[in-house]
């Protein structure tokens, strides 16, 4: 028989298993009086590996390798260290390291400081960037802008981290009809900005096809696929894809099957909805229209079918599309209402994030005896005096990874399974809290570089004010939740840090994960009916044990649902 304690609703939870094996034990705070920062997170296979120490070193000898060894690394990682002022060490890796492998580092700091025997070694870790693949169309151009029968076909290639520029060539392939095509580079673009060409693209009065195949095997990327792309019939004209750059300046991209007439008037054939001037330039195939100032918000392109191309052919057809001026800020948002996750296929919470590389999950406990409690002075999705019955039972960053290429600066859905994340107990109720940092942002910023992390011990502060008595004076979870350095100006600024205080980067939901739902309806003061489903068939459920519980927490009745799964 089910059993049901009812403090307005307490609902069973499922157990699930957990494991994170990845995270060291917290930072000795004792260790910021000799370390102000060091590598972490996500590197490149380029990168060094740094350690700053909060006072200048007597032994310090600008740019000359150490002869000691301060580091230990594993995997192991060959190289030397060197000074790059009295109180930054870098560690040089003889080569770039593998991509997508976890570090384990040993600073010896006793080596370099006088030491308690407690804080010799400063252990951290970081991690290499999964090697990926992106690739975005970037213009059809003709050999002969009077046949048009042969054309040129290029994509611009970025790679989530550096890569060899021989071994990326041989991850793209392309064929027309079963036929090889010839593809020419440009690696001078960036360190992970590449393009290539198609060469020698047959354009005949059928539709044709060419077949886009890459395989990131020689860059150490797992990921390949292949892409069918159209190739018109001569004698039409279209546009043929649309995009909008806001870095450094404003542009909409537009790219047509032929290249366009450079005689042809085009005021007013393309134009803004919204009324807004373009400076408009054409390239081949290729237009861009540039907005006489910067835009933000939404507005529609209209592009008029009377643009004719270099041989005097119209458009076949008028184009419209809906375009976006704003790069999105980095933000976190959870999706629906609900407060029950099934069980039908783990324990799934969904969430929706833009321009961001990672989260970090916090997960409280509410513990079943506690739950009255709880109830006493919150509602469902409450977090008042959350530490008087609750505790931090899991905290730790996500990696918004995805199956298959997405463009992170638009709005994308994830979930974690928090069956891998908590040991879900009956009658508990957990508060997953959502947030990011400075370090997950994507968003374009002027200026930015590689940053050593500070030492960040907020996340251990807070798991030790539970256990302190004269914390508890605060019992709301957010007041006074930002960095020392908050600036309330720079608050809307993503290129700030002032942006990213815990108030402005913060989601959470309570949540219980059961297979019941339950509907409790009161009448005259007096009666009280309970009516218990199965949330994965919405079929009733019988035998189920009901206790209901007054404000003070004692039992004031026992039931058992009928065969409707109801009791009153």
């Amino acid at each position: 028989m089910r059993k049901i304690a009812l403090i307005l609703v307490s609902l069973i939870l499922l157990t699930v298993g957990c494991d994170d094996d990845k995270r060291n034990e917290p930072i000795n705070p004792a260790f910021i009086g000799y370390i102000s920062g060091f590598t972490s997170g996500i590197i490149s296979n380029q990168s060094t590996i740094k350690i700053s120490l909060a006072e200048p070193s007597a032994h310090a000898q600008y740019d000359k390798a150490i002869d000691d060894d301060l580091f230990d690394f594993s995997p192991n990682i060959n190289g030397e260290a060197y000074w790059l002022d009295e109180t930054t060490i870098e560690f040089r890796p003889a080569s770039p390291l593998p991509s997508n492998t976890y570090f384990k580092a040993e600073f010896y700091l006793s080596e370099i400081v006088k030491v308690e025997k407690d804080l010799k070694t400063f252990y951290f870790d970081f991690e290499t960037y999964k090697q990926g693949i992106n690739l975005q169309f970037a213009g059809v151009k003709a050999y002969d802008n009077n046949s048009l029968k042969w054309q040129q076909i290029t994509y611009e290639l970025t790679t989530a981290d550096f890569a060899n520029a021989e071994a990326l060539e041989q991850t793209i392939s392309a064929t027309q009809n079963g036929k090889k095509l010839t593809i020419s580079w440009n690696h001078g673009i960036g360190e992970r900005l590449h393009s290539f060409s198609i060469d020698s693209i047959n354009r005949i009065e059928k539709r044709g096809e060419v077949v886009l195949k890459w395989n990131g095997g020689a860059i150490e990327s797992e990921e390949k696929g292949e892409q069918n792309i159209e190739i018109p019939p001569l004698g039409e004209f279209k546009v043929i894809d649309l995009k909008v750059v806001q870095q450094p300046e404003q542009t909409v991209v537009i790219y047509f099957s032929d290249p366009i007439s450079t005689t042809q008037n085009l005021n007013g054939l393309v134009y803004l909805q919204s009324g807004e001037n373009l400076r408009l330039s054409i390239d081949e195939n290729t237009l861009s229209a540039y907005p006489t100032r910067r835009l933000t918000g939404t507005s529609k392109i209209i592009i008029d079918k009377s643009i004719t191309n270099s041989i005097d052919y119209p458009l076949i057809e008028g184009f419209e599309k809906s375009i976006s001026f704003t790069n999105l800020k980095p933000n976190v948002e959870l999706i629906g209402e609900g407060v029950i996750l099934p069980s039908t296929n783990g324990l799934i919470f969904p969430f929706k994030a833009v321009n961001l590389s990672a989260v970090d999950v916090k997960i409280i406990k509410i513990f079943e005896n506690n739950v009255a409690q709880f109830f006493q002075v919150n509602q469902f999705s409450g977090n008042r005096e959350m530490k008087r019955v609750g505790r931090i039972v899991h905290q730790s960053e996500i990696k918004l990874n995805a199956t298959k290429a997405i463009d992170y600066g638009s709005w994308n859905t994830f979930s974690i399974d928090l069956s891998s994340l908590i040991n879900a107990e009956q009658g508990a109720i957990y508060r997953v809290e959502l947030s990011f940092r400075k370090k997950h942002s994507l968003y374009p910023c002027e200026n930015a570089a590689d940053e050593l992390e500070e030492i960040d011990l907020e996340d251990e502060r807070e798991a030790l004010s539970y256990d302190q008595p004269n914390d508890y004076y605060y019992y709301d979870d957010d007041y006074y939740d930002y960095y020392d350095d908050y600036s309330w100006e720079e608050r809307d600024n993503p290129c700030s840090k002032s942006y990213y205080s815990r108030n402005n980067r913060k989601v959470a939901k309570n949540v219980f994960a059961s297979d019941l739902g339950i509907i409790a309806k009161g009448g005259n003061g007096k009666t009280l009916t309970v009516a218990v489903t199965d949330i994965k068939t919405t079929q009733p459920l019988a035998n189920v044990s009901i206790e209901i519980y007054n404000f003070q927490h004692q039992l004031m009745k026992k039931a058992t649902t009928n065969s409707d799964g109801l009791v009153d």
